[in-house]
This record gives C-alpha cells, sequence and structure tokens, in this order.
C-alpha cells in the first residue's frame, strides 16, 4: 500500500472525512510521532488490521488527538488486542468521543492526559490494569505513574475518583477537573497525589468536598500544593478542615460559591500564602480575625460580586479594614458611577427600551451615604432598586468586566443554590446564567459548525 513507501512521516493529520468507515494502516508508519484524528463520524476503530504479537502500537507515536469522533469504540476490534501499548506515547488527548469504551497501555505517558465529554469507563480501567504479571520491559511502570499533568471536562459519569487508581498517580504535578456535573467525592485518595503542585476544581455542582475524609487525611497529603481553585462549588459550605495542614499553599482562589459564609479560623496556617482571591461569593458576610497573621500575602483581590464583603473591606471605614492594612495590593473591585451608565445604555439599546425610562431610576440604594450625598458603602449594603427593569441592569454591572456578554439565549445556571429573597444582591448574581458571569465563562456556546476554522483552539480550552 502506498502508507508503507511513508517511513519518514512524523505528522499526519485527518479532519472532516464525515463518511470515512475505515481508516488506512497507520500503524505501519514507523517515524510517526504525532497523529490528529477529527471529526470522524462513522469511524468504529482506529486499526482493524491484524496486530503485532509483540503488542506494540505506534512505535514512534508520542502524540494523539481524538476529537469528535462520535462512534469511535476503541482501537481494535478484538477486546484482546486491548493489550497493546503506546510505548513512546507522552501526551493524549480525547474529546468528544462518547463511545469509546476502551483504551491501550501507555505506560510512559508523560507530559498531559486530557479527557474532554467523554465516558469514564476507559480511563478507570486504565486506572485500575494491574500491570505486574507482564513480564515486557515495561512491567515495574504503574499506569500513569510518569504523568505529570491531568485535564477533566465534561466527564458526566464521573462520581468518584478512585482510591485505587490514584495511587499510582505518583509524578502528577497538575489536576484540573471541570464541570463534571455528576462528581460527588474526591475520594481518600488524593492523599496520594503528594507531588501535586496545581488544583482545579470548577463548576462541579454536585461535589460535596466534607464527605468521607476529605476533611481530613485526604488533604494532608498535599505537601507540594501550591495554587488552589476552588469555582463554582454550590455545596461548598465551609472549607474542608484538613486544608490547614498544606502549608505549602501560595495562591488561592475561590469564586461562585454561593453557600461559603465565613472563612475559617486557620487560615492564618497558610504561611506561604501570597494571593488570594474572592469573588461572587455572595453569602461571604466577614473576614476572620487571623488575617492579620498572614505576613506572606501580598495580594488580596475582592470582586464586586460579594455585596456583603466588600463594604466590611472599605479603607478605614470597613469593620474589617483593620485585618487587611497589612497587605501591600489590595484590589477591592467595586462598580464606578460609569461603569452603571454604560451598562443602563447596553441593556436599554439591546432591548429596545427608551433611555429616559432606566435612567431616571437608580441601581442600587444604600442605606446610608457618603458625606458628600452621593450614595455609598459606608455601613450599609446596597440593595436592588425596585424597578424591574434597573435589577436587570444592575446584574449586568456585576459580571466580571464591563465587556462581558449576554444571551438571551443563554440556559440556567445548574447550580443548586437554594432561592433567595430578590432583594438580595449577590444571591440573585447566583442565579444568573453561567454564560453571563464572565467573558470567557461562554467557552461551551461557540458554533457547531464544521465549517470553522481553528477546531482545536475552539472545543479544546486547556
Amino acid at each position: 500500500m502506498w502508507l508503507s513507501y511513508l517511513t519518514n512521516l512524523v505528522e499526519f493529520q485527518l479532519s472532516k472525512c464525515e463518511k470515512l468507515q475505515c481508516l488506512p494502516p497507520l500503524s505501519e508508519l514507523p517515524s510517526l510521532k504525532r497523529l490528529f484524528l477529527k471529526y470522524l463520524d462513522d469511524i468504529e476503530y482506529i486499526n482493524m488490521s491484524d496486530y503485532d504479537e509483540t503488542g506494540t502500537l505506534f512505535p514512534s507515536l508520542e502524540e494523539l488527538q481524538l476529537y469528535y469522533c462520535p462512534n469511535l469504540k476503541g482501537w481494535w476490534r478484538e477486546e484482546a488486542h486491548s493489550l497493546h501499548s503506546f510505548l513512546c506515547l507522552s501526551e493524549l488527548s480525547i474529546s468528544g468521543c462518547t463511545v469509546l469504551d476502551s483504551m491501550p497501555r501507555f505506560p510512559f505517558l508523560e507530559k498531559e492526559l486530557v479527557l474532554s465529554n467523554a465516558s469514564w469507563k476507559p480511563m478507570q480501567q486504565t486506572l485500575m490494569m494491574s500491570m505486574g504479571s507482564s513480564t515486557s520491559a515495561f512491567s515495574s511502570f504503574a499506569p500513569l505513574s510518569k504523568l505529570k499533568r491531568l485535564r477533566l471536562r465534561r466527564i458526566e459519569d464521573l462520581e468518584i475518583l478512585p482510591e485505587k487508581g490514584l495511587q499510582n498517580l505518583t509524578s502528577l504535578e497538575s489536576l484540573h477537573i471541570v464541570n463534571c456535573h455528576g462528581l460527588k467525592s474526591l475520594s481518600q485518595g488524593i492523599q496520594y497525589l503528594t507531588g501535586l503542585q496545581q488544583l482545579e476544581i470548577n463548576h462541579c455542582d454536585k461535589l460535596d468536598l466534607g464527605c468521607y475524609d476529605e476533611a481530613g487525611m485526604g488533604w494532608q497529603g498535599l505537601k507540594s500544593l501550591r495554587s488552589l481553585d476552588f469555582v463554582g462549588l454550590p455545596k461548598l459550605v465551609h472549607l474542608p478542615s484538613g486544608l490547614q495542614h498544606v502549608t505549602t499553599l501560595n495562591k488561592f482562589q475561590i469564586s461562585s460559591c454561593c453557600r461559603l459564609r465565613a472563612l475559617p479560623d486557620w487560615i492564618c496556617k497558610w504561611t506561604s500564602l501570597q494571593q488570594f482571591e474572592i469573588s461572587n461569593c455572595p453569602s461571604l458576610t466577614s473576614l476572620p480575625e487571623e488575617m492579620r497573621l498572614l505576613k506572606s500575602l501580598k495580594m488580596l483581590t475582592i470582586r464586586k460580586h460579594c455585596p456583603k464583603l466588600l463594604p466590611r473591606c472599605e479603607c478605614e471605614t470597613g469593620d474589617d479594614w483593620s485585618k487587611i492594612t497589612h497587605i501591600p495590593n489590595l484590589y477591592l473591585d467595586r462598580p464606578s458611577e460609569e461603569e452603571v451608565k454604560n451598562v443602563r445604555k447596553r441593556f436599554n439599546a439591546y432591548h429596545n427600551y427608551p433611555s429616559e425610562v432606566n435612567n431616571s431610576v437608580p441601581l442600587y440604594q444604600n442605606a446610608h451615604s457618603t458625606p458628600g450625598g452621593k450614595p455609598g458603602y459606608k455601613q450599609g449594603i446596597p440593595t436592588l432598586s425596585p424597578h424591574p427593569h434597573a435589577q436587570i441592569a444592575s446584574l449586568f454591572l456585576l459580571l466580571s468586566s464591563s465587556q462581558a456578554s449576554f444571551s438571551a439565549n443563554s440556559s440556567p445556571s445548574k447550580s443548586s443554590c437554594p432561592k433567595l429573597n430578590q432583594d438580595d444582591f449577590g444571591n440573585t448574581v447566583s442565579q444568573l446564567p453561567l454564560s453571563s458571569r464572565s467573558p470567557v465563562a461562554n467557552t461551551e456556546g461557540h458554533s457547531s459548525s464544521r465549517g470553522t476554522a481553528s477546531i482545536f483552539a475552539e472545543e479544546n480550552p486547556y
């Protein structure tokens, strides 16, 4: 076959061949290092030919990307072939392959593994795979024991990370779990991630960080963790107490946790903390006294989605000001009068409302005013104006930037937060559609047209 003559080919890309049912024998390319297969609707198996008895597949392949092959079931039609291995594979990305139920071994996968909009089953099998019975050269390596970065996105059937499987991830440095709406627990297995430096948990609606032993021993094992992000966790009421033992933490961000009411007193144990950001936590009412003891903290950011907390942090006058005055860089992100005017104009223009309808009504009213008679935050928490149009315009203002866009077709958030009073400034924000909260939040709302360019950039947020 003509393919056998391409002995020096190092990269192969195949995309949008919607009627293609059988791939050429790509494993016969001895020098192939990078393979990209995208939008192949009718492909069920990657290799239809007889396999090498040595169990080696793609002997030189280092990077493999599989994007939106909706009928892809596996590498070989016969299940026994799953014992084959990618000996050189270092990067693997699988996205939109929802029926893929098996993967071959990749004992030396080192750089990155991305699993997005796919089934958890093949990953579960890989994590639990025992290689001790093998007599091959890689028998001493546990599955994924060399992996450094793991990204899980939109894995709907993922409910809990397997404790036994996490024991193998001894080299893992970065773990991102995003939009896994079925995830309920991380399990105690996180204690084995002793080399983990960065952890991001983003919009996992059912995740309860207080169940199992996650409030204790699990977190204590993260002895190298430097960056931690909790975003969009509606069940998070308080930080897991085990985090107090993570004294290596350098950066902490907590955002869109609508039930979080207080920060713990033990936060003073984070002696290495340098950057701290709080945003869209409408129930958070104050900072703990122990904030004074964070002598290494160089930057504190509190964004405008925290209506109860921001007034307390006002310079000189806020009740919590004395707790944070030692921090060199303070960023208190409040709406300006100019932002108010711009949001009104955009809202009126979008809905074809006369400008005098909204502009005559204040966006928010304060219980107290500053000495000049202008609305201010001094001791008063802003409440929404009773005018319905002004209320909606106020919510637009509370997006993370004045350039945030609103879509009339946005679907409601999956947040399971309780419904609160309409006049509660922050709680109303928490019920906004996710696509309206941030200019970068609507990453899944791009066009699904297959005629568009830059498929990789659109479909892979990493």
